[in-house]
């Protein structure tokens, strides 16, 4: 489309076989990719967390001396104030917003197999891989990755996916606790003119905005692990399995971004309800023997602990509580470890208001998830340590694999302003059976200099490997 543009114009149109110039799809996609990933974090994520992280920076100040009865395991524990507890959130959330902003965007521009093979083949003596950095870096912004197959391998998409997903989590977390708050009647919710609370129930002001942010956290977290499991997979050097996941990154992220606002609505509309939560910290004089038996213990008074208890202990420090008290075999191992793992960065960041006890059954499969893992890296390692390379299979796949050479050759042909290479290379051997002979015959016709004619026939796919072997021996 962009060589079309350049018709009738002759200087431009001189120029057009350095339209995507040695470039694979890929080369075009991933920075693309990235460069909408930089603009939405700087323009959309990190603002809008921002908002999110300045109102409830502002409430926990504001409230930081209203106390507020705390709950662990759902009953009733040792008082805490509204604001101290507004307070952890934004700890939490300045550390997960850190994550997010510190993750760096890389690109790549290396051609069909990410070893300027191409390149190299149509001018040897340039400096590819510092003209590519230079893109990248300088005229781009972004990160250069030297080390890629075709794709960039989106090691740090889902990084950056994981730092959302993270952030998302505490927000679940949060949206939780105020929907239990509002349970509770610690706070009240502004009403609006107008507003359906309940089709049958009218009565109700429903947290809704506290719903509607988990329901679309919860859809965006999904969305988000697919792409972080999924993306920095790819079979040998490229399958577009990526292609289709990557049109969802917007979804995902504006599911995110709903989330949020829909957060920052039902913030606004809070109001504390002084009265409640008196009357319910009136009603929890029960809290107080935590205090009482540690000043009894630090007195040296006899059994402290027991004689504020009775029967079953709930609390090591809380006696009145009673409280609610569970290679293919590398592959298989590490999808077992795997499973267990997602399951406890899902599970573990969220507690029911201060304390309930799903952490304390889910922390018990840690050393399980980690067995499976060292069993899997076991069974890996001996895998490896029974490997040897074929050579002769693989030079027997390479040999029967001249159409390869339709790169170079296409590339060459464009340095040198032969007429529709692309084109010439993609009749000669799209779904036709290319042997040395026949390649090697279209390399002859060709009306190329000397020296890179001769390069040309002196080439086989064994020999095109661009700087694969420097890279692997530099790693």
């Amino acid at each position: 489309w962009i060589k079309s543009r350049f018709e009738g114009q002759a200087e431009l149109q001189a120029a057009g076989e350095f339209v995507h110039f040695a470039c694979t799809s890929e080369d075009i996609n991933n920075t693309r990719h990235a460069l909408m990933l930089k603009a939405a974090r700087e323009q959309v994520l990190l603002p809008a967390l921002d908002r999110i992280v300045t109102k409830l920076t502002t409430m926990a100040h504001d409230l930081a001396d209203v106390p507020m009865l705390s709950r662990t395991h759902g009953q009733t524990a040792s008082p805490t104030t509204v604001g101290k507890e507004i307070a952890n959130v934004v700890a939490r959330l300045a550390h997960a917003r850190g994550r997010i902003a510190e993750v760096k965007l890389l690109a790549k521009m290396n051609g069909a197999v990410g070893k300027y093979n191409a390149h190299l083949a149509a001018w040897p003596e340039f400096d590819w891989e510092g003209f590519s950095r230079k893109v990248v870096e300088q005229q781009l912004g972004l990160s250069f990755n030297p080390y890629t197959i075709q794709i960039e391998p989106h090691d740090w998409m889902a990084e950056l996916f994981d730092a959302v997903t993270r952030t998302n989590t505490i927000l679940i977390d949060w949206s939780r606790d105020v929907w239990g708050y509002v349970s509770l009647g610690y706070f009240k919710q502004r009403t609006k003119a107008g507003e359906i609370g309940s089709s049958t129930m009218p009565h109700t002001v429903n947290p809704i905005d506290f719903e509607n942010a988990e329901g679309n956290f919860g859809l965006a977290n999904a969305r988000l692990a697919h792409l972080s499991q999924k993306l920095p997979i790819s079979r040998w050097q490229r399958d577009l399995t990526d292609s289709t996941v990557l049109r969802n990154m917007g979804v995902a992220l504006g599911y995110a971004v709903l989330g949020y606002d829909s957060l920052l609505r039902g913030l606004d509309k809070l109001e504390v309800n002084h009265e409640a939560l008196a009357a319910d910290l009136d009603a929890a004089w029960e809290v107080l023997a935590e205090p009482i038996q540690t000043v009894m213990r630090r007195y040296g008074a006899a059994n402290p602990y027991e004689r504020l208890k009775e029967g079953e202990v709930g609390s090591s420090t809380m006696p009145h509580k009673v409280n609610p008290i569970d290679f293919e075999n590398a592959e298989g191992n590490f999808g077992l470890a795997n499973a267990l793992l997602g399951h406890f960065s899902e599970k573990l960041p969220i507690s029911r208001w201060q304390r309930d006890l799903t952490d304390s059954t889910v922390l018990r499969a840690l050393g399980t998830a980690f067995g499976h893992s060292l069993i899997a890296l076991d069974a890996l390692m001996r895998g490896l340590g029974k490997l040897s390379a074929n050579p002769e299979r693989l030079a027997a796949d390479l040999d029967a694999a001249w159409e390869v050479l339709a790169e170079p050759v296409q590339t060459v042909m464009r340095r040198h302003g032969l007429p529709n290479p692309y084109e010439q290379l993609k009749a000669l051997t799209r779904g036709q059976g290319i042997t040395a002979e026949s390649m090697r015959a279209f390399i002859e016709s060709l009306d190329l200099p000397a020296d890179a004619k001769a390069r040309l026939l002196a080439m086989t796919p064994g020999s095109y490997i661009g700087h694969a072997a420097s890279l692997a021996r530099d790693i």
